[in-house]
């Protein structure tokens, strides 16, 4: 048995930085909506600014992929998840837009679990080995260890491959998990970074308490 003490609301900490230092700066890229923030933090915030993106529209194209190519339906809530049928799906996908993307393609599953399943299932199928024919294949590692070794040779592989590569290969693949050690402060510009893909979204365990508590709380600060 763990007692476990959490603070579920952010403006205890907020309150008492605003009150004892001359200005406080938020700046980041993901703080949107400002009012949900504002309120949830409980301080006021007079000056504001939302920033246009630093990629034009005209160069950026994002879309919902609902069906993969052989016909199949990607829903990937977590009954679906576990089906061959979906992780084939997604597989084969994958496959054909690195054979149309050069440079570097980064795949974002919701969980490890998830990502080693699929790993797991393009192995025992051959889908994995086909997939390392168009790129070089990288899964994101667990630990910290060496982490930056990791990037690096990603970054590496990639730049090898800019020109033209003897085997065919076009660049490299990262199979990497949302809100893991790739996805949170680490800049892919230009090749490295050419097509992101999500397989579904990384929504948070509902049942889990402290999500449960955190909703509650956040509920009765809005409302």
């Amino acid at each position: 048995m763990s007692l476990n003490f959490w603070c579920l609301n952010p403006a205890v900490c907020m309150q008492s930085l605003a009150k004892n230092a001359h200005s406080l700066i938020l700046a980041s890229g993901t703080l949107a909506p400002l009012d949900a923030l504002v309120a949830e933090l409980g301080v006021d915030f007079p000056l504001r600014l939302e920033a246009g993106h630093v990629v034009s529209r005209e160069r950026v194209f994002a879309t919902c992929v609902a069906r993969g190519p052989r016909g199949g339906r990607l829903c990937a809530t977590f009954e679906h998840q576990n089906t061959f049928a979906f992780q084939d799906e997604v597989g084969y996908l994958l496959l054909e837009a690195c054979q149309r993307v050069p440079g570097g393609v980064l795949c974002f599953f919701p969980s490890y679990s998830l990502l080693d399943k699929m790993s797991a299932r393009w192995e025992l199928t051959g889908l994995l080995g086909k997939l390392e024919k168009v790129k070089c294949v990288f899964t994101e590692p667990r630990s910290s260890d060496n982490f930056d070794d990791w990037v690096a040779k990603f970054h590496d592989t990639v730049d090898s491959m800019r020109s033209s590569s003897p085997s065919g290969m076009t660049g490299a693949l990262a199979l990497a998990v949302c809100r893991g050690k790739i996805s949170e402060g680490l800049d892919f510009a230009d090749d490295y970074a050419r097509l992101v893909i999500a397989v579904g979204i990384p929504f948070p365990a509902v049942k889990d308490p402290q999500v449960c508590c955190s909703l509650t709380s956040y509920r009765q600060i809005l409302y």
